[in-house]
Parts: structure tokens; sequence; C-alpha cells
């Protein structure tokens, strides 16, 4: 799959490409060319499997064969090991017809958990091939941080930073972004 910028003048770039860069050069977020197309059987069959299969099924098309089936299992296994929950997301019925998705069953109680423990992995599993490191750099007000900490926390080749605004976050979501614990390689 190629992915193309919302913009329209950069080229079209493969996943590893969109990985790595961010934004487009010309600004532009990138997105796929084309979305992939599940058929009602597909679909039908994700009640029955765990989070970590329908992630796969609907991943894989996106990276292509960037990862093999073996490395984007184990990445999905590993991001999703500390959610407290073991279906990741509980759907609770509040009545026959309202049902609410809770989203913070992830190690931060944030729903960015979702994306960043999945995005951490992909990077280290590029990095880790590579043999490169790379430095990040997150600007926040919130739960973003927290997020990317503890995702990218204990990861070799990657060093990650954040910023925060002094006095303008919870004294909670600063704990979380300034406290976690790094396990320090022998």
């Amino acid at each position: 799959m190629l992915y193309k910028s919302t913009r329209g003048t950069a080229e079209r770039v493969s996943f590893q490409e969109v990985l790595f860069s961010g934004l487009a050069p010309d600004g532009g977020l990138y997105i796929p060319e084309c979305l992939p197309k599940y058929d009602v059987n597909c679909i039908s069959r994700f009640a029955q499997m765990s989070y970590e299969e329908v992630a796969f099924t609907i991943l894989k098309p996106f990276i292509g064969g960037f990862f093999s089936d073996q490395e984007l299992q184990g990445m999905l296994v590993d991001a999703y090991l500390e959610f407290r929950n073991l279906d990741k997301c509980k759907i609770v019925s509040l009545s026959e017809n309202h049902k609410v998705l809770e989203l913070f069953h992830g190690p931060t109680f944030a729903f960015k958990d979702f994306a960043m423990q999945m995005i951490a992995q992909m990077f280290h599993q590029s990095l880790k091939k590579i043999r490169k490191s790379i430095t990040i750099i997150v600007a926040t007000s919130g739960d973003t941080g927290a997020a990317a900490v503890h995702a990218f926390s204990n990861l070799e080749f990657v060093n990650l930073y954040v910023l925060f605004p002094k006095g303008r976050i919870s004294e909670i979501q600063r704990r979380q972004m300034t406290t976690e614990r790094l396990l320090m390689s022998k």
C-alpha cells in the first residue's frame, strides 16, 4: 500500500517512509491511497477474535510486507500486554440500546494508549532492524505525554523528550510524565 499527502503535491510513499517521516514534505498528512475492503464474513468473525487478532486483520493491509506476520503479531502482544482488561476495550451496556466503549484500560488510563503502545512497538521493531536511533520530541498539555512516556520508556534506539506547560496540566498528568520507572540495562 502506498500513502499520499492530503495536500497532494508530495510523492507517494511506503509505510516505512510514513512511519519515519511524520508530515509529508508538502506539509500535509499522509493517508492511504485507497482503503482495504473487508468482507462481511471477515467482519462477522471479529466478535470471536481477540483484540490482537482483530487489530492484526485490520492493520496488515496498511503495513503490507514491511513487518512479517510473526513480527506484527509479536508487536501486538507486546503493545497490549499491560492493559488491565482482557478485551482491552470493554463495551458496557447502560440499557438495551445504549452502550459505552471503555477506552481507559491501558497503562496510563488514556485512550491514547491504544495507538501509542502500538506505534512504540513499530518504531522499536523498525529501528532494531536498521540499528539506528531516533529522537522524538512531544509537546503536550496532558494525556499524550503520559501515554508517550510510558509507551517509549525502555525502548532501545528511542530518545523521547516531552515538553509540557509548567502549572498548566493536572498533578496526576505531571507525575505520569515525570516519574516513569526506567529499567536500566545491565
